[in-house]
């Protein structure tokens, strides 16, 4: 996946930008973690099956490529406050 651009935003963009990945970095958060906390109670409680952990787990492998989106935005807006 190639990497965007973030020079060509304006600064108010950029800030606009960071806030709105933040925040669905963090409802992503929360809702792979309810998935999961819902998948451990169905295997643990009601012995259905593991599918539903399993994909909640597989998903949790997309953060560290949210994060370093989020690093490369915050990268980019310090190299123009400086």
């Amino acid at each position: 996946m190639a990497t965007p651009d973030y020079s060509k935003l304006s600064t108010a963009e950029l800030i606009k930008k960071i806030k709105l990945v933040k925040i669905l970095f963090g409802v992503f958060i929360g809702m792979m973690l309810l998935l999961i906390g819902v998948s451990l109670y169905m295997v643990l409680i009601e012995k259905k099956s593991l599918t539903n952990l399993v994909v909640g787990i597989a998903l949790l492998a997309t953060l560290p490529m949210n994060i370093k989106n989020i690093k490369a935005l915050e990268a980019e807006l310090r190299l123009r406050k400086s």
